[in-house]
């Protein structure tokens, strides 16, 4: 059986309205320990994340929210595939991109994410162990 993104993606997603303000983000980042957060539309469409790095940017420059809470975002695109890829080939895209995580968008909304470590715990799960510890060498 081919396994899919869409089988080990986690679906329930933490994201952010694009009019959100830095407190806000801030906020939602450290009460869940995220390191990025998906900014959406408010008709829900995906954007792109925001990095803890980009808030800290914004904070230490003194851009200020309130003039328009839109264009303080540091929006950054992010990796992102349709829900039926296969976990092969997403693999080898994060690792050919240096992607510690992958946006799951289907027509222009988010589905889920997977993370690297998703990954693992699902190869380590499915008997795939080798492979697995190859990618810590």
């Amino acid at each position: 059986m081919m396994l899919r993104i869409e089988d080990v993606m986690t679906s329930v997603v933490t994201c952010a309205f694009v009019d959100s303000s830095p407190e806000d983000i801030e906020r939602i980042m450290q009460k869940q320990d995220l390191k990025c957060l998906p900014i959406i539309e408010i008709d829900g469409g995906y954007l792109g994340v925001i990095t803890k790095s980009g808030v800290s940017r914004c904070r230490c420059l003194g851009v200020d929210a309130d003039t328009d809470k839109s264009s303080w975002l540091p929006i950054e695109e992010a990796l992102s595939l349709p829900p039926n890829v296969s976990l092969m080939h997403a693999v080898e895209v994060m690792v050919s991109r240096n992607a510690h995580y992958i946006i799951v968008v289907e027509s222009g909304q988010i589905r889920g994410i997977v993370s690297a470590i998703d990954v693992l715990g699902t190869l380590m799960r499915e008997g795939k162990t080798i492979f697995a510890k190859h990618l810590f060498i």
